[in-house]
């Protein structure tokens, strides 16, 4: 149950929505946040911290075991985040139709970053950041996103 506490209480509480707005990066306005640039923002958090985002892969993986204590959790999680995305201001193309038609473009964006993640793990070794701008052109794709990375 520590490791559980360590994803909830330390891994889940870094580089959140709230500390993108809070860098002053391009997209990070608090009015209007760029989806695509924040997951960029994380991304490249995550790639500071390989050995907590290995540890977080691997319980993901053994959670599938209905004993396991974080099964619940990674079970929810793709409600849990789209309901703690859901409460950020996003700036998004108009032909999208509002944040309320984004949900099953973040479910598809927390699959590619988990695949891309665990690539990133293997060998040979992946640039993280240069693997998932791959994605985000396929998942943001131009004309519509363009204004909006």
């Amino acid at each position: 149950r520590l490791l559980s506490l360590l994803v909830t209480d330390d891994y889940d509480q870094q580089g959140t929505p709230a500390d993108f707005a809070k860098s002053g990066l391009p997209g990070s306005d608090q009015d209007g946040m760029l989806f695509p640039a924040y997951l960029r923002f994380l991304v490249r958090y995550n790639a500071q911290r390989r050995s907590l985002v290995q540890l977080y892969m691997v319980l993901e993986t053994e959670s599938f075991s209905a004993d396991h204590p974080l099964h619940d959790y990674f079970e929810d999680r793709p409600d849990l985040t789209w309901e703690h995305y859901s409460r950020f201001a996003w700036s998004l193309p108009p032909q999208i139709g509002g944040w309320d038609h984004m949900r099953p473009i973040v479910r598809q964006c927390i699959e590619a970053m988990d695949g891309v993640q665990l690539r990133w793990m293997r060998r040979p070794p992946i640039d993280l950041y240069d693997e998932w701008l791959v994605f985000e052109r396929m998942i943001f794709p131009s004309p519509v996103w363009d204004g909006y990375r």
